[in-house]
């Protein structure tokens, strides 16, 4: 589990695979941001098809557009627009679990640890797909949208990035 937080919101995790994000700043609320809501949590790290729940294990900001990225042990990595409460891009499924993440200071590079988590064990662990990976980030995959411009999935995902170790 993870907790991160930006400016008046705080983010948290659990191992069911949810992310909590928590309205911190009352004034913020008689203002109508988050909908006037204070709570609301973001279901992710779910595989659809086998009922499967992941732990999220990362969570962390965009200094510039106030989005966030989830990273979990299914091996996946999203990012998110908490203002509109959607996924703005999901990344393939790698072969381990993502132990931890963050954006460089100008949001143009996200690191990511594909490490193993011992969800599964010690009959699970798998050195070998143990690494440091880069992502150029551009605008598009971090920006918030509008919902009539939400991006889905896209078939490019994780073509762009670089194994550091």
């Amino acid at each position: 589990p993870a907790t991160e937080s930006d400016t008046h919101t705080t983010f948290s995790s659990a191992c069911a695979g949810d992310v909590f994000l928590t309205l911190t700043n009352p004034q913020h609320l008689n203002e109508g941001e988050g909908g006037g809501k204070k709570d609301f949590a973001f279901k992710c790290h779910r595989d659809s098809a086998t009922q499967d729940i992941y732990a999220v294990n990362a969570i962390c900001f965009h200094k510039k557009h106030g989005t966030f990225c989830t990273a979990g042990s299914d091996g996946t990595f999203n990012f998110w627009d908490k203002e509109a409460k959607q996924r703005l891009k999901g990344f393939p499924r790698l072969p381990n679990a993502i132990s931890a993440c963050d954006f460089n200071d100008s949001g143009d590079i996200f690191a990511y640890a594909v490490s193993y988590d011992w969800a599964r064990g010690s009959e699970g662990q798998n050195k070998t797909a143990e690494a440091l990976w880069l992502h150029p980030v551009s605008d598009d995959e971090i920006r918030p949208k509008r919902d009539d411009q939400m991006a889905t999935d896209g078939s490019k995902a994780g073509a762009n990035r670089t194994q550091v170790l």
